[in-house]
């Protein structure tokens, strides 16, 4: 039996251990709760350069690393620090579509749309406008490309480079891209975060149909993403006029832009696809050869093949006021989700579909893969992912498909499966970026699937969302 000097004992060293660890359990007292996007965190430091590294030392040493590096100074003599609006204008003749959104502050279901570059250019020092756009094609020849990215090997990979113009202000969500990035400030400043993708990709997105998370920048509530407690460092970068900033393929990151003296923030975003030991030549090309508009870009083919594509509307503009377009899901919808799974039944010849002949062809689908794996080992927990989406199909719970239980009866039930599959193909598509990656770095099995373990315990499943 318990002695009363025991029993005070106990109970002062539960008291002392509660209050100790108070601030820790309860997210409200967590540093940087309710606070900026980064604020109170743990950093870590950025490599920084003076000179673009030799294209070679370039991949090796920070592409091949996942590895960002900051170059300093790396436009401080361009053309593009000068541009005032009658340059960003050009002549009637130039006067393109570009994409704009209608809020400063990042809102991934308020999509924008496209407008004139001559209207955006009127309004975007009066109103939160924000141009993120292919660079408009009269002023290709006044930016050079990267010297890393002028070699004849290295052309096949590049995707997009994108002018982003606003009055200053502008806050990005937190999010990552399948692409290699290089983002440079031509006016204004930029601060960026970034955040290492392999150790925190548990932690961060929670819309992976969209590579985004909802958090609000301005004033992030752990109680509602307490995963965010786990992210091991948050890299700060500010970019001057002329600085560049590489951000290594899938890293997260969210920027926020400042303008300069005269009301412009200026940047380019430049895309690039993500390749494996590439070991480019040196590139004799100078500055003068080296410009935007003497290299072709896959996005740019693309436009200038079939324009802007459907979905992204004319922002309506009455000369006052400008309104993006309300998106009721996340990013894009891509159409006819459920017929392309409607699609095995032709395949495999079958009017009914186990799970095991679904999960065989879900394995070898291009479109869900996003490229031919041939001889790429499947772990159980891809199996876990095509499992979910196996039974959302299964309509009746039998564990067979038929073709019956593709057939859609109202608009509810073709929102929900359409958003559901968003939802699970893009978490099937990083399932499998992820473990290519994995095996090029010789990560043990067991570890990926360990870390995939706990990527689905910490997401949230479709339903919560």
């Amino acid at each position: 039996m318990l002695s009363s000097h025991h029993i005070i004992s106990f109970a002062v060293i539960c008291y002392i251990h509660g209050a100790l660890s108070l601030p820790y359990d309860d997210p409200t007292q967590w540093p940087g709760h309710l606070q900026p996007f980064g604020s109170q965190q743990t950093t870590a430091s950025v490599d920084e350069v003076y000179d673009w590294p030799t294209p070679t030392d370039f991949f090796r040493n920070y592409v091949d690393k996942t590895r960002p590096v900051v170059v300093r100074g790396a436009y401080k003599y361009s053309k593009a620090r000068g541009w005032d609006n009658e340059a960003l204008r050009g002549s009637k003749d130039q006067d393109q579509e570009v994409w704009v959104e209608t809020s400063l502050k990042e809102n991934r279901t308020n999509i924008g749309g496209s407008l004139k570059l001559s209207r955006f250019l009127d309004f975007y020092q009066k109103r939160p406008l924000l141009m993120f756009s292919t660079i408009p094609t009269h002023l290709m020849k006044d930016v050079e490309i990267p010297s890393p990215l002028r070699c004849n090997e290295t052309q096949d990979y590049l995707v997009n480079a994108n002018a982003v113009i606003s009055q200053g202000g502008s806050k990005s969500t937190v999010h990552n891209d399948d692409v290699e990035t290089i983002y440079c400030s031509f006016q204004g400043t930029v601060d960026t975060i970034l955040i290492e993708y392999i150790k925190n990709r548990n932690y961060v997105i929670d819309r992976p149909q969209g590579g985004y998370s909802t958090l609000d920048v301005e004033c992030v509530d752990f109680t509602k993403y307490p995963n965010l407690r786990k992210i091991d460092a948050y890299l700060k970068v500010t970019l001057q006029e002329g600085d560049c900033v590489y951000i290594p393929y899938r890293w997260y990151k969210q920027q926020n832009s400042f303008a300069n003296r005269e009301g412009r923030s200026i940047s380019l975003n430049m895309w690039f696809n993500h390749i494996h030991d590439h070991n480019p030549s040196e590139c004799p090309l100078n500055n003068h050869d080296a410009t935007l508009d003497k290299f072709q870009f896959s996005d740019m083919k693309m436009l200038a093949k079939d324009g802007l594509p459907p979905m992204l509307r004319t922002i309506e503009d009455n000369g006052k006021d400008f309104e993006g377009v309300e998106h009721e899901e996340d990013g894009y919808e891509r159409p006819d989700l459920l017929d392309h799974f409607n699609q095995y039944f032709r395949f495999l010849k079958r009017k009914e579909i186990h799970f095991k002949h679904f999960y065989m062809i879900i394995k070898k689908d291009e479109s869900i893969t996003q490229q031919n794996h041939d001889g790429l080992e499947f772990p159980k927990t891809f199996k876990i992912l095509a499992l979910e989406l196996f039974t959302k199909l299964d309509k009746n719970s039998d564990t067979i498909l038929t073709p019956d239980e593709f057939i859609i009866k109202d608009k509810k039930e073709e929102k929900d499966m359409s958003q559901f599959l968003e939802y699970q193909i893009a978490r099937l598509e990083d399932y499998v970026e992820d473990l290519v990656e994995a095996k090029h770095h010789d990560e043990p099995m067991h570890a990926f699937e360990a870390r995939m373990y706990e990527r689905f315990r910490s997401q949230k499943k479709y339903d919560e969302l």
